[in-house]
């Protein structure tokens, strides 16, 4: 008979952990292709996105690289920190982005340093939880919260939500200048009305 377990709080907070990172991930992604298709064109968004997943992958096999530079722990604690820092320094700026050049760079840092972050959570929840029955679960719980969540979030008009938001720049009035006709019983200068365009 199999003895029953208790799911640990360790186990719970490691599946609170991965659904954060993939619904970071996701978000991340839906965000890039919004703002490509702004400041790239609608038709470099499919480039821009299969990029993106070299990007992410890229960034996955770099944490086994640093782990195996970093012998120590401490260094391994501060080059995760300094990743987490950067990864928001890169959302910071592709917020602003509107340049291509910009744009690109920050798309690239933040999907690198996603998919390192990403990493490091993947390994520490196999490592920390090794042995437990509720691995699976907990893993498989985690990325079910985060697709759902993904899917309110898309159902809730966020194209939307990101153009209103976006420091995109709103079309400027103009003032159009409009002669109307003389009046036939009052002679004289046509009237000039302002009207904004």
């Amino acid at each position: 008979m199999v003895k029953k377990q208790q799911v640990a709080s360790a186990e719970l907070l490691y599946g609170l952990s991965i659904a954060l990172c993939f619904f970071a991930f996701m978000l991340s992604g839906a965000f890039i292709n919004e703002r490509c298709a702004v400041v790239l064109g609608s038709g470099a968004v499919n480039a821009v996105y299969t990029f993106g997943l070299v990007c992410t992958g890229a960034g996955f096999l770099s944490f086994p690289l640093l782990f195996h530079v970093c012998k120590a722990e401490n260094a391994r604690r501060a080059a995760l920190l300094v990743a987490g820092s950067l990864c928001l320094a890169a959302a910071a700026i592709l917020w602003r982005a509107d340049r291509p050049a910009v744009f690109l760079a920050s798309a690239i840092a933040a999907l690198l340093l996603n998919g390192h972050i990403g990493g490091c959570v993947y390994y520490n929840t196999a490592m920390h939880v090794a042995g437990s029955r509720h691995t699976g679960r907990m893993i498989g719980a985690g990325m079910g919260a985060a697709i759902l969540n993904a899917f309110g979030v898309y159902c809730a008009e966020p194209a939307a939500a990101v153009h209103h938001l976006s420091p995109e720049p709103r079309p400027e009035r103009r003032v159009c200048a409009v002669r109307h006709p003389q009046n036939p019983e009052r002679p004289g200068p046509g009237t000039v009305a302002s009207a904004c365009c």
